[in-house]
């Protein structure tokens, strides 16, 4: 769920579909920053994908590298889950 969750919390400032398909485009090109954070998204080389796990990992407390913390901080803000 909260993988899905990260799709709509991406692209929730878009306001029309040029915006939307910029952002998109934007992080595809993450991918190669953000390969080997699963294998699903390997698989199909997705860097929305990619991103959508990386945000899941950090939000479960998983260990990742500072370069995937600040990409997930700076694309979905600070916040922590609630207990």
């Amino acid at each position: 769920m909260a993988h899905e969750m990260a799709h709509v919390m991406i692209y929730q400032d878009c306001k029309n579909d040029k915006e939307y398909f910029a952002k998109y485009r934007q992080v595809e090109e993450l991918y190669d920053s953000l390969k080997g954070i699963s294998g699903y998204a390997d698989k199909i080389k997705s860097g929305n994908d990619a991103l959508a796990e990386a945000f899941v990992r950090v939000r479960n407390g998983e260990e990742v590298s500072p370069v995937i913390k600040r990409l997930v901080e700076s694309y979905y803000g600070k916040w922590r889950k609630k207990q």
